[in-house]
């Protein structure tokens, strides 16, 4: 298993497995069974706080699905190929969906209906993360430069801020493999190699000014 996701919007949520081969399966919400899903393998699979599940398949077509019960199933296309070879980051708020794939920029889509487009700001990002469960929500990107690492937010009309960054006294600056929102605590997580487990207090707690990793 690579992937686990909680999704669901209404009563008892249901855990979303992506497996080795890129198959899906949903385990019941009684907990008694996993259910294999009839759906094309799978690149990657998120989730938001909501229940809001999104996944990203490049096979036959690439696409985008996104659904809030597990029933109706929203498909989106995507004008990107990738192959099994490459990492793929998602995430989703609501009805937006970001990825990205190793570290060759961030494509957002903020509307079922709205083309995936790559977000200028987030060119060379990695792993990709919403603020909050809003199509309007800001979206983090973990980029790696030859010299630090960086994380950088992007609000919905395109204003970016560098929000933290991080370097090496070896030359070889962490990668950033990995960020998660903390709504509870408006906090970015950010999984960065050796470093560990670090988290950067979001701006508008900072009064706009960056803020550094901890």
């Amino acid at each position: 298993m690579t992937h686990l996701a909680w999704g669901g919007t209404k009563g008892p949520c249901s855990l979303y497995i992506r497996r080795d081969d890129g198959s899906i399966g949903r385990m019941k919400p009684d907990l008694s069974d996993v259910e294999d899903l009839d759906l094309p393998p799978m690149s990657a699979v998120a989730s938001d706080d909501t229940g809001v599940i999104a996944m990203l398949s490049f096979e036959p077509e690439p696409r985008a699905y996104v659904t809030e019960d597990g029933t109706a199933m929203r498909m989106r296309p995507i004008d990107y190929e990738a192959d099994d070879s490459q990492h793929v980051y998602l995430a989703v708020a609501g009805a937006a969906v970001a990825f990205s794939v190793d570290h060759e920029g961030a494509l957002v889509s903020r509307g079922h209906e709205e083309p995936f487009v790559p977000c200028e700001a987030l060119a060379g990002a990695g792993p990709v993360e919403f603020e909050g469960t809003s199509s309007d929500a800001a979206l983090f990107g973990g980029i790696l430069h030859p010299s630090m690492s960086s994380i950088v937010r992007v609000d919905r009309a395109g204003a970016a801020m560098r929000i933290a960054e991080m370097g090496s006294e070896e030359g070889t600056p962490p990668m950033l493999s990995a960020l998660a929102w903390d709504a509870s605590r408006h906090k970015l997580w950010a999984a960065a190699g050796v470093p560990g487990l670090l988290s950067s207090t979001a701006p508008s707690a900072k009064h706009g000014k960056k803020a550094p990793l901890s």
